[in-house]
């Protein structure tokens, strides 16, 4: 397998592949202009300029359920008429396959035509969770706002004009209508973003289009339902320039990053525009969002910037820490303006690449930054095909000019496409990198989908730990710990609590993979109800507890090294600002709810949704305001992917005997719609296995659970707000929660005769269809159990005491 990258060219009406594995001398494939765009030319040959493609995306899905597997989407720009205006786009959809198969020449006939009749496509992204295609579009008159066209993705297949929506940007809230989309991108948590330039800075802007959401997903049965896709929508709120002639004050600090070989010698600006011709956009690893100004309009001095379009280029970074502020607890009302001189000391800042680089579209590979040219820089003698550069903690370094290989050169006064580019890894019928991270002791093969966990539950990771200090010697057969005792951690740079986690990752693949790969990682409170993305994206709060702390968050990402065929790599993640047990919700001094935490791990091998999953996720879309009704099942995920694995286990040196428990569960709903659910109770004998021990059992409601245990067929109620489970071994049925319900409880569970090493499963499910589909559970060992890791003396289990 070796990494591509594929790029629009343009003024040539063609895209280019480039193989960029290390050590490769292959020269690119050339694709022209298909019978579809070559029919399209024809049609509008009467303009002088016959346009051509802008942007690229690259849709990779390995389930099986969509056929093809690859598929390159090209947005193609249309032709522009002598009174500029522009006709006749389109984006085509290409089988990747089939166009790697036939290498240089004609493109393969298109699989997908998807039409814009009177306007034209710009920026490009894919929705993660529906899989939908998201396409920016210009006003169709002057004085009128521009689209985003929705075109759902088919079950089965590609995308279609069928069942499309185009939603209008209401640009009435902002300053004026000169303003042009450009580049679209999806941040972690599922929200729109969209660049748009005008004619000055002032009409520069940078959306959060968070209320845009597509179509139902076929996925989602029955359907609910549906709410429409809105006609108009406001941004959720907008970054601006605070643009006034001569305005220093308004401008943002420029750090100079030093291009390889340098492409200018004038002196660098102390200040610049934040967003001047703001066209690419895209999201580092960790969230940080990237900008692209295809000229700064700057002539060398603060005070008069020039607004001819001949300035020269820079880069704009803005912190995940910051976006997340504005977002949680609550975002600002829709079409709040934001000023970008506004944002933090060190939150935001501008690189220049000095008065040559025109950068465009933008694409993450891991941590490594690749920048479309729009304007061919010659460097030493060489036209440069991108720049690439390494991101760290938020800060770009070693932006470097990769020349053009023989074969292509861009013509003077053209230029490549304005829009993304598409880097990604290849080989012919091939499968993403298979890179572990085991579900449990018995997967060791990583199937996919394990259906061996599927019976045994997702959540019962050992592949996780967590510590007071850095280790060192971990290897593939160490236990890794998974408790300690938050008053002993130690303070990070930042001045608070900090841990470290630990993560044993497998390459079970014959090949090794490329260094690029990323693994995430995520912490929620203990709860039987987790989805995905919230509440593990930090959009969701315990509103019962004082202050409403999150109840999960992002942890950290590390670039993965290169990992030979087999090999085997525990990975270290500094968790920051590690929460207090103690800030959660306590009833009546039941400090079970408090201390159990759940940490999840994923690997991702692409920057593009589905990230290099085999099974692209399920996602449930919790921070929309207008409430898409999803739902996602988080063990679903986990179960179809090797490299997803999640941890929710408490396991106790303490062997049960005649010993009251108190196990804090957490409840509820992380969906947007209304569901049935109910808990199952289970106990596993020494051996791992079902095994009906003799035990009695209370609940303890806490919160909203009160009202929903209160009239419980299966509850009998008792003294001192104590419900007796009558037959635990039945189970609790239809209960109604509603989207963002948390249900916090307490099992007391206490064995009726003397048993060791036993463990309590509790399992929460939804009704559906009158079919059951688990949702989430937490697992609590006593003493030793088959299965799972043991750990005299201490906790052993996500836990913070």
């Amino acid at each position: 397998m070796n990494k591509y990258i594929a790029q629009p060219k343009f003024d040539l009406n063609v895209v280019t592949i480039y193989d960029i594995t290390a050590g490769s001398s292959a020269q690119p494939i050339v694709l022209s202009a298909n019978a579809d765009i070559t029919a399209l030319t024809q049609i509008t040959g009467a303009f002088p300029n016959q346009g051509g493609p802008n942007s690229v995306l690259i849709y990779q899905d390995f389930s099986g359920k969509s056929s093809p597997k690859q598929c390159l989407i090209v947005a193609y720009l249309g032709a522009t008429a002598n009174n500029g205006q522009v006709s006749g786009g389109a984006v085509y959809v290409f089988d990747l396959d089939a166009i790697m198969a036939a290498g240089s020449g004609m493109l393969p006939a298109a699989i997908a035509t998807l039409q814009f009749p009177g306007y034209y496509p710009v920026g490009m992204a894919i929705q993660p969770g529906t899989g939908d295609l998201f396409v920016a579009t210009p006003a169709l008159a002057p004085g009128s706002n521009p689209t985003v066209t929705i075109f759902p993705k088919t079950t089965g297949g590609t995308w279609s004009n069928a069942g499309s929506n185009n939603t209008t940007i209401d640009y009435n809230s902002l300053n004026g209508f000169s303003s042009v989309p450009s580049n679209l991108a999806f941040d972690r948590h599922g929200f729109l973003w969209m660049t748009s330039f005008g004619g000055d800075p002032t009409y520069n802007y940078l959306l959060c289009l968070r209320g845009i959401v597509s179509a139902i997903p076929a996925s989602v049965s029955p359907p609910p339902i549906p709410l429409p896709v809105p006609s108009q929508a406001k941004p959720a709120f907008f970054f601006t320039n605070n643009y006034a002639a001569g305005n220093v004050a308004g401008m943002l600090p420029v750090t100079q990053i030093a291009t390889t070989p340098p492409t200018s010698t004038n002196a660098m600006p102390a200040h610049l525009w934040g967003l001047s011709s703001p066209e690419g956009l895209a999201f580092d690893p960790d969230g940080n969002l990237w900008v692209a100004n295809n000229n700064e309009e700057y002539d060398g001095s603060d005070i008069n910037p020039k607004f001819n379009g001949s300035g020269g280029g820079s880069i704009m970074m803005i912190r995940a820490k910051y976006l997340d502020q504005l977002l949680f607890p609550t975002a600002p009302a829709d079409g709040t303006q934001i000023l970008l001189n506004s944002i933090p000391s060190g939150s935001a800042v501008v690189y220049y690449l000095g008065d040559q680089a025109q950068p465009g579209g933008l694409f993450f590979d891991g941590y490594n930054l690749y920048v479309n040219d729009e304007n061919g820089v010659y460097v030493s003698s060489q036209e440069t095909l991108v720049w690439r550069g390494t991101v760290a903690n938020g800060v770009l370094s070693n932006l470097t000019s990769v020349p053009q290989p023989g074969g292509l050169r861009v013509q003077t006064g053209s230029s490549n496409g304005n829009g993304t580019m598409g880097v990604f890894n290849f080989a012919p019928n091939a499968t993403p990198s298979q890179l572990l991270i085991k579900d449990g002791a018995w997967d060791t093969a990583g199937s996919e989908p394990d259906m061996l966990t599927a019976s045994e539950y997702a959540w019962e990771s050992s592949e996780i730990g967590v510590y007071v200090t850095a280790q060192s010697g971990l290897g593939a057969g160490s236990i890794l710990n998974g408790s300690v005792n938050w008053s002993n951690l130690g303070m990070g740079a930042d001045g608070k609590p900090e841990a470290f986690l630990y993560v044993r990752v497998t390459n079970v693949s014959a090949a090794p993979t490329f260094g690029t790969e990323v693994l995430k990682l995520y912490w929620a409170h203990g709860s039987a109800a987790l989805q995905w993305p919230a509440p593990w994206d930090g959009l969701v709060a315990d509103v019962s507890a004082s202050g409403s702390p999150a109840l999960g968050g992002y942890v950290g990402a590390v670039a993965l090294p290169v990992m030979a065929a087999g090999a085997t790599s525990v990975i270290q993640v500094v968790w920051s600002d590690v929460p207090a047990p103690l800030i959660y919700t306590d009833e009546a001094g039941d400090t079970a709810l408090q201390d159990h935490f759940c940490l999840l791990a994923r690997v991702e091998g692409s920057g593009q949704y589905p990230f290099g999953m085999t099974d692209p996720e399920q996602w449930n879309f919790f921070g929309y305001p207008n409430l898409l009704p999803t739902q996602s099942y988080l063990g679903t995920n986990v179960v179809s992917n090797r490299a997803i694995a999640w941890r929710n286990v408490q396991i106790t040196e303490d062997s049960g005997q005649m010993v009251k428990h108190h196990l804090g569960i957490l409840g509820g709903n992380y969906g947007t719609v209304e569901a049935l659910i109910g808990f199952e109770l289970q106990t596993l004998g020494r051996d791992g296995k079902a095994h009906a021990f003799e035990a009695t059992v209370h609940v303890i409601p806490h919160g909203s659970a009160r009202r929903r245990f209160l009239e419980h067929e299966g509850l009998k109620r008792g003294e001192g707000g104590r419900f007796l489970w009558v037959d635990h071994r039945a189970g609790l049925r239809n209960i109604r929660c509603l989207p963002g319900e948390v249900l916090p409880f307490t099992i007391e569970f206490r064995m009726d005769r003397e048993y060791q090493d036993y463990a309590v499963r509790v399992v929460q499910y939804e009704e559906r269809e009158g079919h059951r589909v688990i949702t989430g559970g937490q697992t609590f060992v006593f003493g030793e159990v088959k299965g799972f890791p043991i750990r005299t003396r201490a906790h052993y289990g996500v836990t913070l005491r």
